[in-house]
């Protein structure tokens, strides 16, 4: 997730891990001038700064662009994080940095007590100088006309590069192609969602539902890996929950047959030798010592 706030840029990021979330990176990306005004959407953040403006976007899973214009400079760096441990950097084709590192759990039933984290950065339209942005601070300047357009991408626990770097090369190269992405996702992730509603208000409240839904439904590795899980909040329940996913199911039933499938299979597929189904799911951990209501079937 990303926090935004009246300084500019992108204030942090939100790391929702296990049972967890994690704030870090603060600031991660600082504008040299504070907002004006600042719009937010279901696809986009967009900020009119006192000398431009800047836009940022989601264009493919856990992958963000920041389009700036007018933007003098900007300089970036992880290693100010101190939680972000072990810290190293790789430069691959195509302007790409990735960073690595480990953060803590913070979750004493975790196996692990840190995790691995790593960070990719290419910088789409622009350039950039300086160091390494672990050791000193990559300073990125804009082209001939003014821009600067630069593509994140973040993985957790399954860190290969290959994922990272293929999703940076293919990623948008305006805020405005990265909304149409997250435009193309909405609709297909509604499926053939039909919403029915007496009045404004009434469409308000369907639609935030149905928001809430797909915002907390995630692709995560380990135990939840190759389907979509459902988490009751990515916020503050960034876990597979038994009973949570067989009511989440009644409505992503009506819109998307994966993602109802996902909910469900997730647990079947994850059972104990001894036949015994989860309370909940993590990526690295289960909780199998106790159970919740067998509602899998009714689901």
């Amino acid at each position: 997730g990303l926090g935004f706030d009246h300084t500019g840029g992108i204030k942090c990021l939100f790391l929702h891990y296990i049972r967890k979330t994690i704030r870090c990176f603060d600031p991660f990306l600082s504008m040299p001038s504070s907002v004006k005004g600042q719009e937010c959407s279901a696809t986009s953040v967009a900020q009119l700064l006192e000398d431009g403006t800047v836009r940022v976007a989601f264009c493919d899973h856990n992958t963000w662009i920041v389009e700036c214009e007018g933007v003098s400079r900007l300089d970036f760096r992880v290693s100010h994080d101190s939680a972000f441990k072990e810290l190293r950097c790789a430069v691959h084709e195509g302007n790409i940095h990735t960073f690595d590192g480990y953060f803590p759990t913070g979750d004493a039933r975790d196996p692990d007590r840190r995790f691995p984290f790593v960070l990719g950065l290419r910088v789409v339209v622009g350039q950039s100088s300086g160091s390494d942005g672990i050791t000193g601070q990559i300073q990125l300047a804009p082209d001939a006309s003014g821009r600067i357009v630069l593509a994140f991408s973040a993985r957790m626990l399954a860190v290969d590069h290959g994922t990272i770097v293929k999703r940076l090369k293919a990623a948008s190269d305006s805020a405005s192609d990265a909304v149409r992405c997250s435009q193309v996702w909405l609709e297909q992730a509604m499926g053939n969602l039909k919403l029915i509603a007496n009045d404004e208000r009434e469409c308000s409240v369907l639609s935030r539902c149905v928001h809430g839904l797909l915002s907390n439904s995630a692709e995560a590795p380990g135990f939840l890996s190759g389907r979509v899980s459902a988490f009751p909040s990515r916020g503050t329940y960034p876990t597979h929950y038994l009973w949570d996913s067989c009511f989440q199911n009644l409505a992503l039933e009506q819109m998307h047959p994966r993602l109802a499938e996902d909910s469900l299979l997730l647990l079947t597929e994850n059972l104990r030798t001894d036949g015994k189904m989860a309370h909940f799911l993590c990526s690295t951990w289960m909780r199998p010592n106790e159970s919740q209501p067998p509602l899998v079937g009714w689901a």
